[in-house]
């Protein structure tokens, strides 16, 4: 109807996290970057003003935005603005050749490429190979935070609702799967939340805690596990563009990191280091592991230091948390159980297995509405 007022954000959109977080603890710090801090409240008002420049330039709620940059404070403010706008957010990753990310670009067919000055090259070259190049900005204060490319006519007529809905996408992160082509999985800012939800029913994070966020943001975890629900509750979260060991070794014992997850390889890295033995853990209560099993005596050698690694189950499609053990739930061999809010049941020749039987990893009653891919 005319005059009437348009519907605000619904209730688990992601946007409205950083605006509550930073309405409440605006001094608070949000991110460390290499050393280089930003509050709440500082990170709200880029965040807001990008929104603002975004949909100035003609974007709207079901564009899609993507990037390729290390973990940056820049390259979360993109996050929160296209969560803000209703622009689907698509990490790609600067571990590709310019060959392989070209044909991941167009299927993601952005209609902004953000790029970080570190990858301008690579992301150069992967975009001459385009079938239709997309425009192209650099991250941060000095580029489209102050100058936005307008949306392009090509792309068709920019949606005419400003609004963003919690069925939007939120994020599209791309995943080989046991497939060889990378394939977009479309997570949802509902996805999202939920997601978030159920971790913090087993691993509660406080404004206290300081997460160190060491996986690359071209992954899900590195958003959906620890540091997304840590800007939720007003934690910090150290960003790392690299891994190495000594140098997270030294975070630990510095930041006074008390949250981290990674993969079994990075664990056994850390353990293997000569610093590791004198290193001061005695500030790390969660430490998270998924990707791969973990040895016995990974585990042991973790223990032996005080931390106890907690196992897990993901995968993207799932964003990305299925299962886990909790704090104080069991040790090596298991990946615990499903996270609040979570269904898993094992399958064996297509049926439900009986109690004690081992699955063979076919679905069952598998709901493919919950989980959406961008189309070939």
């Amino acid at each position: 109807m005319d005059g009437m007022l348009e519907p605000a954000d619904e209730p688990h959109t992601i946007g409205r996290w950083l605006d509550d977080r930073a309405d409440a603890t605006p001094a608070a710090i949000a991110i460390d970057d290499r050393g280089v801090t930003i509050t709440y409240g500082r990170l709200q008002q880029r965040v807001a003003a990008l929104a603002e420049r975004l949909r100035d330039a003609g974007y709207r709620p079901g564009d899609r935005i993507a990037t390729v940059s290390g973990n940056s404070i820049d390259h979360v403010v993109a996050f929160f603005a296209c969560a803000q706008t209703g622009i689907a957010f698509i990490p790609l990753s600067w571990r590709l050749t310019a060959g392989e990310l070209a044909p991941v670009l167009d299927r993601a067919a952005p209609h902004l490429l953000l790029i970080e000055e570190d990858y301008a090259g690579l992301a150069a070259d992967a975009r001459d190979r385009m079938r239709r190049p997309a425009p192209v900005a650099m991250l941060g204060v000095t580029g489209v935070e102050t100058r936005t490319p307008a949306r392009l006519p090509r792309f068709g007529p920019p949606a005419a609702r400003l609004h963003v809905r919690d069925d939007d996408v939120a994020v599209v992160i791309f995943t080989s799967g046991s497939e060889g082509m990378p394939k977009g999985v479309m997570l949802t800012h509902a996805n999202c939340f939920w997601n978030n939800l159920a971790l913090s029913g087993v691993l509660q994070l406080t404004a206290q805690d300081v997460v160190l966020g060491m996986l690359p943001q071209f992954h899900v975890a590195a958003w959906n596990v620890q540091p997304l629900l840590a800007w939720w509750t007003g934690a910090t979260v150290v960003l790392e563009r690299s891994f190495q060991p000594d140098r997270v070794l030294h975070l630990i014992e510095d930041r006074r990191i008390t949250a981290l997850m990674g993969v079994p390889t990075q664990y056994r890295l850390l353990a293997d280091d000569p610093r590791f033995a004198s290193s001061d853990l005695s500030s790390l209560r969660i430490a998270q592991v998924g990707g791969a099993m973990m040895a016995p005596d990974l585990f042991d050698a973790w223990a032996g230091r005080g931390v106890e690694l907690l196992q897990g189950y993901g995968l993207t499609e799932a964003a990305p948390n299925v299962l886990t053990v909790a704090p104080g739930g069991g040790g090596v061999g298991t990946v615990g159980r499903p996270y609040p809010h979570v269904d898993v049941q094992a399958a064996r020749r297509g049926e439900r297995a009986r109690p004690g039987r081992r699955g063979d990893g076919r679905a069952v009653g598998a709901r493919p509405e919950r989980v959406r891919r961008l189309p070939r």
